[in-house]
């Protein structure tokens, strides 16, 4: 808390003051490890006093993403934890509904969930967790960018991998596609850009006919839909209204199998912090 929230929200942060922060130090931090470690029974007033501290450190953090230096860098954060209520109470719930009501937001919670749940995987990963990729499991899927470019890529989703595949024919792909379109099984995906993505999956028996070129790399970066990031920075096709790429980001090994997954971290070139895995 000390280390990253006074530079990303501002504001007074000293541990020893009598500001939120300072109240919650002394009456939170200090009151749970007497309890924790020393077997402590706290007073009632010690008790009101930590349940007052904890609403007002709360009360300070909405202070501060509401805060005209903060909100437009973290409209969604602030939505989430101030609520729509808590920012018309402090009059600033004008500046966060174009996010509210852009219809190319990814669901947040979900969003939310799927980068929780590749945070584990790859710390599992580091403790020597091995996640082996199946050729027999995997799903084929096309990758449709304004029904002109199209990538295809092999999607475990037992263990969350996938990895391009080297094109089927146009040949063998126009009539098919045609086919599974008409019969609804073309399925939209919005990312937020004015690019139309579609996803396909191709009958099983196709995958026999695709070279594997790269390396298996985590879902989110193939697969549009199970994206991690809202900036799409995590999804490697870029397309029309999306960032550039971000190539100092992501490294990949040549296609020579699979391995223990090693994650580092490192600046990005806008200065945030930003995860970087090679296989």
């Amino acid at each position: 808390m000390l280390a990253t929230f006074p530079h990303l929200l501002g504001g007074p942060w000293s541990p020893n003051g009598e500001d939120a922060c300072g109240r919650w130090v002394r009456h939170v931090a200090h009151l749970r490890n007497r309890i924790a470690h020393s077997g402590y029974v706290p007073s009632e007033r010690q008790i009101q006093l930590a349940q007052g501290s904890v609403d007002g450190l709360v009360s300070f953090i909405c202070d501060r993403l509401a805060h005209d230096s903060t909100r437009n860098n973290l409209p969604r954060t602030a939505t989430a934890l101030a609520g729509i209520s808590g920012l018309e109470k402090r009059g600033k719930q004008t500046k966060v509904a174009a996010v509210q009501s852009d219809a190319g937001e990814p669901v947040w919670a979900d969003t939310f969930a799927r980068w929780r749940a590749a945070l584990d995987r790859l710390r599992e990963d580091r403790s020597g967790g091995l996640r082996a990729p199946s050729l027999s499991r995997a799903e084929l899927l096309l990758i449709s960018v304004n029904e002109v470019e199209a990538r295809c890529c092999l999607h475990d989703p037992e263990v969350h991998l996938a990895t391009y595949v080297e094109p089927l024919s146009s040949a063998e792909l126009e009539p098919l596609i045609a086919e599974l379109r008409s019969a609804g099984m073309w399925r939209p995906i919005g990312l937020g850009t004015s690019a139309a993505i579609s996803v396909l999956r191709l009958p099983d028996d196709l995958r026999d006919k695709c070279r594997i070129d790269e390396a298996w790399v985590e879902e989110y970066q193939h697969v549009p839909e199970l994206g991690v990031m809202v900036d799409r920075t995590d999804y490697r096709c870029q397309v029309s209204g999306d960032p550039p790429p971000a190539a100092s980001r992501q490294r990949f090994a040549p296609s020579s199998g699979f391995s223990a997954r090693v994650v580092d971290w490192s600046p990005s070139d806008d200065g945030r912090r930003s995860q970087r895995s090679r296989l």
